[in-house]
């Protein structure tokens, strides 16, 4: 997974789709963690796209490196987690998500 969250964070800007009722919704996201050999994305529970994964938990992540033609796609399924160590972790990694609007 390293490789995938180096080009990640490489990027910047990543996009995730998710399945809104029977169409796609796509959207821009920079918070992204690797930890224990897994790859984190984080939202709130008041976005549409907390909804959209409850009910449909498949999604695909997207990237382009600036300035190249270097680019990847990730296909998985989301699973939330409740545990407050990898929540903080989160945190730690990408404190920006600390003022964001919850």
């Amino acid at each position: 997974m390293t490789k995938t969250y180096e080009f990640l964070k490489e990027c910047g800007t990543f996009f995730v789709a998710t399945i809104n009722e029977n169409a796609p919704a796509v959207r821009p996201f920079g918070a992204v963690m690797e930890f224990e050999g897994a790859l984190y994305i984080s939202t709130a529970k008041n976005k549409n796209i907390y909804s959209q994964l409850i009910n449909n938990s498949h999604i695909q992540i997207v990237a382009l490196k600036p300035g190249t033609r270097d680019w990847i796609r990730i296909d998985g399924k989301a699973v939330e987690t409740h545990d407050l160590n990898i929540k903080q972790a989160m945190l730690d990694a990408c404190p920006v998500l600390i003022n964001m609007k919850r």
